[in-house]
C-alpha cells in the first residue's frame, strides 16, 4: 500500500518520478525511457522513471481531453469499466 506518493518533474530533462519514498536501488527498464525502481529484494516496485514525459504524455492527455469533448457532446459513449 501506498502511504506517500513522491511526484518529481524536471522540466530541463523532461523527466517524471513517480515514487513512494521508499529505497530504490534497482531499476529495470521495462519500456523505452520507461524505468520501474525496485527494492533490495527486487520484488516491491518503488517508483517509476518517464524520460521524454511530456513528449509520451501530452499526447494521451490529448487523446482523453479529445475523447471526454466527444462523450459530452453525445458523438461518443464512454465506455464501460472493468472493474
Amino acid at each position: 500500500m501506498i502511504e506517500k506518493l513522491q511526484i518529481d518533474y524536471h522540466e530541463e530533462s523532461d523527466t517524471l518520478w513517480l515514487g513512494n519514498g521508499l529505497s530504490t536501488p534497482v531499476g529495470c527498464d521495462v519500456g523505452e525511457n520507461v524505468t520501474v525502481f525496485f527494492d533490495m529484494e527486487e520484488t516491491q516496485p518503488n517508483a517509476v522513471m518517464i524520460e521524454h514525459a511530456a513528449e509520451i504524455l501530452l499526447p494521451i492527455l490529448q487523446a482523453a481531453t479529445q475523447a471526454n469533448e466527444a462523450t459530452k457532446e453525445g458523438s461518443v459513449k464512454p465506455a464501460k469499466s472493468s472493474t
